[in-house]
């Protein structure tokens, strides 16, 4: 079967979420970037067939999106809370290789050097 890793920023941390929530058993790993996290596939998730693939969820301390979309307050929940959401659906679903960071000093960012630091780590 062929995997791969899911590296993903900003709205495309929607097509992360959905495909690892459900295929699971096709994600190496995955690691959204200051992303959004919409649910997506979360009521039609099943539970992976043992923890799930390493998920590393970045986000950044400065990301003007970090608590409401494009800083509209009141509007659209922010990166921070949908990544709550995220993380709540992962643990309920049955993945428990989930880890989460925050990077001072992050404004909202790719990340590329953080991400590919982590998935050298994972391939070592």
């Amino acid at each position: 079967m062929c995997k791969f890793a899911s590296t993903v920023f900003s709205g495309g941390g929607n097509l992360t979420d959905g495909i690892t929530l459900l295929h699971p058993e096709r994600i190496r790993f995955a690691m959204p970037a200051c992303a959004n996290c919409s649910g997506h596939g979360a009521n039609d998730a099943g539970t992976p067939n043992d923890d799930g693939p390493p998920i590393y969820i970045y986000t950044g301390e400065q990301d003007p999106h970090r608590t409401w979309t494009h800083g509209k307050v009141g509007g659209v929940p922010g990166i921070e809370p949908q990544t709550d959401r995220a993380v709540a659906v992962l643990k309920d679903k049955g993945f428990t290789n989930v880890k989460r960071e925050m990077l001072p000093g992050v404004k909202h960012s790719s990340l590329a050097a953080k991400v590919w630091e982590t998935a050298d780590e994972l391939e070592r």
